[in-house]
């Protein structure tokens, strides 16, 4: 399970969480939760569904709360039967993290204000976004955490995307999440201008076709 979901953005209630973890220890199985971009939610709390299960791998990495990516640095927090199979394993896939990331990932860890800053200016971009796509009229989830917002437009993607880069405007074919008339629309590392400007362009396009 993923929460926060890419591409929705997706954040599971505790609610859901508890559901998850109910129907994972019925079955008697192991609850695989990514985690990855736990740290940024906007207005709902991040609750893990690994606090419910009787059995979990929980995934973190610096590289999306942290913007750490290239640093190539995550973990796995499980049981320590689980935990010595998964280190048996990756002994065959990779040698140990670097000293420098391990280093920097701590220094990075230890000190939530840069998380908090990014969060601020991720929301910021969120309802810079969220209030063009209703604008345009395009439905989507409200995204409660990551760096994505997933909206249906009404046609394929990937055509739409294809002749939309003509436009200078790039974004993600809903086809690999198995939603053709689907875009992923990345909030991350474009400012509340670019994402007027881009929007600028997307709505001149789509009023032409």
């Amino acid at each position: 399970m993923t929460t926060p979901d890419n591409p929705t953005g997706h954040v599971m209630t505790e609610s859901d969480a508890r559901q998850v973890a109910e129907a994972a220890n019925q079955g008697d199985t192991l609850l695989l939760c990514d985690e990855v971009y736990w740290q940024l939610t906007y207005g709902r709390q991040h609750i893990s569904p690994a606090q419910f299960a009787e059995q979990s791998v929980t995934i973190g990495s610096v590289s999306k709360n942290h913007a750490m990516t290239g640093w190539r640095l995550g973990w796995a927090v499980t049981s320590a039967a689980e935990a010595s199979s998964i280190s048996k394993a990756s002994r065959g896939l990779v040698a140990s993290p670097p000293t420098i990331s391990q280093m920097a990932a701590e220094k990075a860890i230890r000190d939530p204000e840069h998380v908090e800053r990014m969060r601020n200016s991720y929301k910021e971009r969120r309802d810079t976004l969220e209030e063009r796509l209703d604008r345009l009229g395009w439905s989507y989830t409200d995204p409660k955490g990551a760096l994505y917002v997933f909206p249906h437009i009404g046609e394929d993607s990937w055509d739409f995307c294809m002749e939309l880069i003509d436009q200078g405007v790039a974004l993600v074919p809903g086809h690999s999440f198995g939603q053709p008339e689907h875009v992923r629309i990345c909030f991350g590392t474009t400012q509340p201008e670019d994402i007027d400007k881009a929007f600028d362009r997307i709505e001149d396009f789509v009023d032409s076709s």
